[in-house]
């Protein structure tokens, strides 16, 4: 009788690979749509509490984390550290310390998972190569899937055309048509990196074929979409990965220009010829109200430098801004964090593409370095910098999806990164340190969301209802919830209870 075991990393791996493939692919909600960003920061919330629960029991697991943090330079260590402790002082002077306390346990948590993807990948390169090739070419292919019976749908009247239009902002399996397009920039490097590997490589016509109509059909979804800041993310990490990192520069060029032109005919049949256009966002020039949004935030900026205004306090009525967040990660995080804060994340994330893309480089000029691994790294690296490109332009860093394509495309990464560094130091005489440390970010972690959870009800439904009825607007400014602003009075459990009792 066949019997497979499963280690408890590759259980986790299963989690981030079935929410990340089966979410988007099998959740439907046909009008009410705010559920379907709830329900996904939920998933997100409930596979941190699993991973949080698995650490916090085995000590083998907590050693593993902390050896592989401890892999990482004493100045990366002391940056990241300076980081969180930048941000747990700006929720302590935050105008409302449940929410800022809620958001910072949150990327407490992100760290932790990303550490824990990276020793996972560091121990077990090969199956954590695995999963991560399954999860996108499996979200790429169901999704597809799922877009292909609702456009069968569409043409005998049953469903409008994908996107849709549905209170004039919904996408299916996404609230909105941007939280799709940030899965896209995560997976589209790689899977073109994948395709290209595989028509060089492969003698499986099926393989070679199936990968590139993938391709088409994914790039066919960023244009009907309208998925700007996708393709500036994706064409700027395309460029430099090509001008440094290819060396069939020509063949791999005329690929791509391939499945480009292949990808812009697709999307004339099926969305101009055969159905409506979508006449979504990709023609527009202007910024959407970003850039002028962007210049009235500095100088706020500029008054609170060093510990900012609180994490997830842009999203405050208390300060009258916009939007929940300002769709750049850097004035985001320079806002709420401070701008020192800020500045050391730019740091470390232009730090680790340099270093990653410097190892890369090495393994072009090793002619026994394995081509498959190499064009995996190839397409992680490109993706990396398509997101860190797109994350300026969009709230990349903020939807709980998108997050999740981050934790396990930055874990693998770094986890590539020093099983393949020469020399790595054993760091196993630190792990002592590590697992308290491990322990005392899980521990303040479970603090916020206990705290938050304390004043406020799971169900945000009245909450949404409440933001909508104020504002005389369906219009949702997301940010950790779908309502998104934080601060709206009369909706915490006291004042409701109180309600209640007249």
């Amino acid at each position: 009788m066949f019997k497979m075991k499963l280690s408890v990393n590759e259980i986790l791996l299963l989690g981030f690979v079935g929410i990340l493939i089966l979410v988007p692919t099998l959740q439907y909600e046909r009008w009410g749509i705010d559920h379907l960003y709830n329900n996904k920061r939920l998933i997100e919330l409930g596979l941190f509490g699993l991973a949080a629960i698995l650490i916090i029991v085995s000590s083998q697991l907590r050693e593993q984390i902390s050896i592989f943090y401890n892999l990482l330079s004493i100045n990366t260590q002391l940056t990241i550290l300076a980081i969180f402790f930048i941000g747990g002082a700006s929720c302590m002077f935050a105008k409302m310390p449940d929410w800022a306390l809620l958001e910072f346990a949150h990327y407490l948590m992100l760290a932790i998972l990303i550490f824990f993807v990276g020793s996972i990948a560091f121990i077990g390169l090969n199956k954590a190569i695995m999963y991560l090739k399954f999860a996108v070419i499996g979200v790429v292919f169901f999704y597809l899937a799922r877009v292909s019976f609702f456009y069968v749908l569409y043409q005998f009247g049953i469903e409008p055309l994908w996107p849709g239009s549905l209170n004039g902002k919904a996408l299916y399996s996404f609230s909105y048509v941007r939280f799709f397009n940030q899965v896209q920039t995560w997976t589209i490097p790689i899977i073109v990196s994948l395709g290209w590997y595989y028509w060089q490589l492969s003698k499986k016509q099926w393989i070679r074929f199936g990968i590139a109509a993938l391709i088409v059909g994914w790039g066919i979804l960023v244009i009907a979409s309208g998925g700007r800041g996708t393709i500036l993310g994706v064409v700027t990490g395309a460029l430099v990965v090509w001008a440094f990192l290819v060396k069939k520069k020509g063949r791999f060029f005329s690929y791509n220009v391939i499945l480009a032109v292949l990808t812009l005919f697709g999307h004339y049949v099926f969305f101009d010829v055969l159905g409506e256009s979508t006449k979504q966002t990709i023609q527009r020039s202007s910024s959407s109200g970003r850039f002028d949004n962007w210049i009235n935030l500095i100088p706020e900026l500029l008054e609170k430098p060093f510990i900012g205004y609180g994490p997830m306090h842009y999203a405050s009525i208390k300060f009258d801004n916009p939007w929940g967040h300002p769709h750049n990660w850097f004035l985001q995080f320079g806002y709420e964090w401070g701008g020192m804060a800020a500045c050391l994340m730019l740091i470390l994330f232009l730090m680790g593409l340099y270093k990653f893309g410097q190892q890369l480089n090495f393994n072009l000029n090793d002619p026994n370095y394995s081509k498959q691994r190499y064009w995996l790294k190839f397409g992680l690296l490109w993706s990396l910098i398509a997101g860190f490109v797109h994350s300026f332009f969009s709230g990349l860093i903020v939807m709980p999806l998108s997050q999740l394509w981050l934790v396990l495309i930055v874990g693998v990464s770094m986890g590539f990164y020093f099983e393949e560094k020469p020399g790595i130091k054993n760091a196993s005489n630190l792990s002592r340190r590590g697992h308290l440390l491990v322990i005392g970010v899980i521990a303040v972690s479970f603090l916020g969301f206990a705290y938050w959870g304390s004043q406020h009800s799971i169900d945000r439904s009245q909450v949404d209802a409440h933001f909508y009825k104020e504002n005389k607007s369906s219009r949702s400014y997301p940010r950790y919830w779908q309502q998104g602003k934080i601060g709206l009075k009369g909706l915490n459990k006291s004042e409701k209870s109180s309600k209640s009792n007249l």
